[in-house]
């Protein structure tokens, strides 16, 4: 997944666990996944350069991301729940 994310971020680690099917053409990729599990996913934005751990449950389709109480941690050991989604367009 780092090629297609890398003008945003950077993944450095981690792991998701589940079951993931991606298709479609390179350049309109669709993924699906349910009940998949971010394991200690290290990314660091490029916007802000500041690296963060995530770990949690998440589910994707066709229209997003969908973040069920993901635990975010800072460098400082930071951490807090977050519940969301990221839409998108042809991942």
């Amino acid at each position: 997944i780092n090629p297609i994310l890398k003008s945003v971020m950077n993944i450095s680690g981690g792991a998701l666990n589940g079951e993931l099917n991606i298709s479609g053409e390179t350049s309109k990729l669709i993924m699906k996944s349910y009940e998949t599990y971010v394991d200690s996913l290290r990314f660091t934005p490029n916007y802000t350069k500041v690296t963060y751990d995530i770990s949690g449950p998440i589910d994707i389709d066709k229209s997003g991301i969908y973040l069920k109480e993901i635990i975010v941690e800072d460098p400082f050991k930071n951490k807090e729940k977050v519940k969301g989604a990221i839409r998108h367009e042809y991942f």
